[in-house]
């Protein structure tokens, strides 16, 4: 069984409770539900363990993570890099855990087994079938433009649907009340109106009718947007990511070998998570960009 947790703005994720798992309009309305998820795959038929493609350290809050020695990372390392400054990385103990949130695909597929069907709660006829019922018998046996026929229309609620949803219909019935209770309804409803998905080939082609996000740890990772929005938002580090690598000609790359080669002029005065010596990072000062004085390290602080 997955434990969902929550994630409220400004404060430290916890696990939900038992009445909030019951009653979900009870959570607030700032947080959002998440379960961690496995970010390692088995790799079969590929090479795995230390040395493989897919077996790299990857830094998270200060700590350095390993997939275990029989699988690799599900993403590549620019993959998982991206991972990391959207904040979809949790540590679970000593492993790495994928953050799956609850609204990155909030639809489901039906099955046979519909609960949230019932009789009509509003009925105008004395055998009239709930709408939702009749809809969803229609979307699946059915394309937009296709002919339907109800030859006992009743209500008039195959008809009524079958309009909404771009569907030509026929409907009769031996009763003048049923045929005139159908008529009113048809002729005093009112209907959305749908973009055509592809308008070259007209209703054979589709409505759009509702997007929903769907978001996977694969749509994010092969984003190269992400890259962009973060360099936007952190322009002062746009050439230091998180996660990435020091360039060679960088200043700050000519600090760390002085550093490492023990010639450090001056205590280090960048914030950011410390590492011992075999992997420091540096991080820019949250104003800005450091002035030539301040572009140097100190390997040996702790």
């Amino acid at each position: 069984m997955y434990q969902f947790e929550l994630q409220e703005s400004g404060r430290k994720a916890r696990r939900l409770t038992k009445d909030e798992m019951e009653n979900p309009a009870s959570l607030p309305s700032d947080c959002r539900v998440f379960r961690l998820g496995d970010v390692t795959s088995q790799r079969q038929g590929r090479d795995s363990g230390p040395g493989s493609a897919m077996h790299f350290p990857v830094d998270v809050k200060g700590f350095s993570f390993y997939p275990p020695a029989s699988r690799g990372w599900t993403t590549t390392s620019e993959g998982m890099r991206r991972l990391g400054i959207v904040g979809r990385l949790e540590s679970q103990g000593e492993r790495l855990a994928y953050k799956r949130f609850l609204d990155d695909f909030n639809a489901y597929p039906l099955g046979n087994n519909w609960v949230d069907t019932a009789g009509a709660s509003d009925r105008i006829y004395v055998v009239q079938t709930a709408d939702k019922v009749i809809e969803r018998c229609l979307l699946m046996t059915t394309d937009p433009g296709d002919l339907v026929l109800d030859p006992t229309c009743g209500s008039g609620t195959t008809a009524f649907i079958a309009e909404k949803w771009g569907r030509r219909w026929i409907t009769c019935d031996t009763s003048r009340v049923a045929v005139t209770l159908a008529k009113q309804r048809l002729m005093t409803a009112g209907y959305d109106y749908y973009e055509l998905r592809y308008p070259q080939e007209g209703l054979r082609g589709g409505f759009i009718y509702k997007t929903v996000p769907h978001i996977t740890l694969k749509s994010i990772a092969n984003n190269p947007e992400i890259d962009e929005i973060y360099d936007r938002l952190h322009s002062g580090r746009s050439r230091w990511r998180q996660g990435g690598a020091v360039g060679r000609r960088s200043p700050w790359g000519r600090a760390l070998r002085h550093c490492r080669r023990g010639r450090c002029p001056r205590p280090f005065l960048l914030r950011g998570p410390r590492r011992d010596a075999g992997g420091i990072r540096p991080v820019l000062r949250r104003s800005g960009r450091p002035s030539g004085r301040d572009r140097h390290i100190d390997c040996c602080a702790r």
